[in-house]
């Protein structure tokens, strides 16, 4: 039996900044899109913090010698086609998973670099309350339509 392919730390790192580097892209896409300029500006927040975390886990990895890559891979499906037509809900959780997916990969596993660690589980807690005041601001927009 051959043995299960195990990335390497370096290529987890490669595949979160991908990861943040597509949420920004398709959260600068979303924000364009939608008419209502408090959720506009909360998705355009995600975008932000997405783009100053790139910077921080780039720097930090250069700091240990970590040779990372920030070039985009289409690990995120294609959200071209969905931009706001009421599946806001939908693009907001999707990509919210995939992150947090990509911050557990290389959370939950031991490695040598604590001060790395600690930056991407503040990055991360940051990232969840911001989807979720994008949540909130969205259903209370619902409410408010109906």
């Amino acid at each position: 039996m051959l043995p299960l392919y195990q990335p390497s730390f370096q290529q987890k790192i490669n595949y979160l900044l991908n990861s943040l580097t597509n949420i920004q892209k398709v959260m600068d896409d979303v924000a364009c899109e939608v008419d209502d300029i408090n959720l506009s500006s909360a998705i355009s927040g995600i975008a932000s913090e997405s783009c100053r975390y790139i910077s921080e886990l780039f720097s930090e990895c250069k700091r240990f010698g970590l040779n990372v890559n920030t070039t985009v891979s289409d690990y995120f499906e294609d959200h071209q086609d969905m931009i706001y037509t009421g599946k806001l809900n939908y693009i907001v959780e999707s990509n919210e998973t995939k992150l947090e997916q990509a911050y557990n990969i290389i959370l939950d596993e031991p490695h040598p670099f604590i001060h790395l660690k600690q930056i991407m589980g503040l990055q991360l807690n940051s990232l969840k309350s911001a989807f979720s005041k994008l949540k909130l601001l969205n259903i209370s927009r619902s409410q408010e339509m109906i």
